[in-house]
């Protein structure tokens, strides 16, 4: 395995417009100490929200032909929305595991899951 995780371009995309879904929100504080359900709760009324904005228009749902740039970036932000808190359920459950260590082979001697929260 190499020392380095290959990601793909669209998942780099969307991690950068998750992470800034969460700064614009840093200041609710974070999801440290937030039960599984109540997160759970909260991605349900994102994906309505993403569900609300993916009808809106002449084209709803089955093609995004003629959908303005802001209409993309809105469905774009409210997915992130919902990718947010379905992280935050499997940190909370303890099941996201830690990045590799600079130098340290991917599986090798890797750290166990973490729980520790950033942003928010």
């Amino acid at each position: 395995m190499s020392d380095t995780l290959d990601v793909r371009e669209v998942v780099a995309r969307f991690a950068l417009l998750m992470e800034q879904k969460l700064r614009e929100n840093d200041h609710k504080g974070g999801w440290d100490g937030d039960y599984p359900d109540a997160l759970m709760e909260r991605l349900r009324q994102e994906a309505d929200e993403l569900d609300r904005v993916l009808r809106r228009g002449d084209n709803p749902i089955t093609s995004p032909a003629g959908w303005s740039d802001s209409d993309c970036a809105e469905v774009a932000r409210e997915a992130a929305d919902v990718a947010n808190f379905a992280m935050m359920i499997a940190d909370v459950c303890g099941g996201l595991p830690r990045l590799p260590a600079a130098g340290q082979q991917e599986g090798e001697g890797a750290a166990p899951p973490t729980t520790t929260r950033e942003g928010g």
